[in-house]
């Protein structure tokens, strides 16, 4: 189980703020995968919120110790808007005369290759567009598409290595590539670097407890 919780831009009015919460279960000799995700995001006068729930299949090797995962998500989505209280030039618009809450379906799905060294998979989390019925063009969903790829290397017996990136990629958008770098001790201890290209910098370390 995971809990998340952002606050950014602390302090300030309509500051982005959310809140994520997702439980996952294997089943039949972790061949099948269970669980579920929540979110609720909201930045100024949008917001939008998701419920999905999501079955995976792991293979078993197909040689040179490669398995294969796989997954599929169902669930809801809703987005909308409240911009009756923004101070605005012409008050007698649209999309400022009521708040708008718009709930549509929503299903994904995405491919894995692993071995105990490294992985690689793509995702399209939301197959469907849609505009989940909003008076006007501003709460559209388009579809996104995902790629991953990570390798460890290790060092000694003690240290390991460990390179994950992430690619986003949406119509209409620029590309998004995440990197981040982490040196885990005794697979317990990281310490490590991330970086998003050309946007920011970051540092971050981490603690596993054991049995």
């Amino acid at each position: 189980s995971t809990s998340i919780v952002r606050m950014q831009w602390t302090g300030w009015d309509g500051a982005p703020r959310t809140q994520f919460l997702s439980s996952h279960a294997p089943l039949f000799r972790n061949r099948l995968g269970l669980g579920f995700t929540a979110m609720n995001d909201a930045s100024g006068a949008r917001f939008q919120r998701e419920f999905m729930g999501h079955l995976a299949y792991h293979s078993p090797e197909i040689g040179h110790g490669i398995h294969l995962s796989s997954g599929i998500s169902l669930g809801l989505q809703s987005a909308g808007y409240d911009f009756r209280y923004l101070e605005a030039r012409h008050p007698d618009d649209m999309i400022l005369a009521a708040p708008f809450n718009g709930v549509d379906f929503s299903v994904g799905a995405g491919i894995l290759a692993h071995t105990s060294s490294w992985f690689a998979g793509v995702s399209v989390p939301h197959l469907l567009e849609h505009d989940f019925g909003a008076p006007v063009f501003a709460a559209r969903r388009i579809r996104h598409f995902y790629a991953t790829f990570g390798y460890i290397y290790p060092l000694n017996e003690f240290i390991d290595l460990r390179a994950v990136s992430l690619v986003k990629w949406a119509s209409r958008a620029p590309a998004v590539v995440d990197l981040n770098l982490e040196c885990w001790f005794l697979d317990v201890l990281s310490i490590g670097a991330m970086a998003r290209w050309r946007e920011g910098v970051g540092v971050q370390t981490s603690y596993r407890f054991k049995e």
